[in-house]
């Protein structure tokens, strides 16, 4: 229940934090904005058909996505960004016969995004 309420908490934040006014953006205006995302996970999982078997995860995914763009028209924008994304998780497997496995697995990816918006 308490991570129930400390991950609304957050995604309220979140929220409000990454509201922001539209409004008309003349030519040749620079524009800098981005993204924010972050997530975490916590599963456990049993079973007891045949073996008794229990299975724990738990991980934390990130991501950001700077861009920078520039107005060529009123209200149309060619920009770029640049994507991250970091995530980690780790796991364990509770076998009654076989003892217990743990793994880690992490990740991250890279891009960058040529955009054209008409906002």
């Amino acid at each position: 229940m308490k991570t129930n309420i400390k991950n609304c908490f957050f995604a309220a934040a979140f929220t409000l934090i990454s509201t922001g006014a539209i409004a008309q953006v003349s030519q040749g205006t620079v524009v800098v904005s981005g993204l924010i995302g972050a997530s975490t996970n916590d599963v456990v999982l049993e079973t007891t058909h045949g073996n008794y078997s229990r299975e724990e995860s738990k991980g934390f995914s990130l991501s950001l996505r700077p861009t920078l763009g520039y107005m060529l028209h009123d209200n149309l924008e060619l920009g770029i960004g640049l994507s991250y994304s970091h995530s980690r998780s780790k796991d364990k497997d509770f076998l009654r016969a076989e003892g217990t496995n743990n793994y880690t697995d992490r990740s991250f990816g890279l891009s960058l995004d040529p955009y054209l918006k008409n906002m």
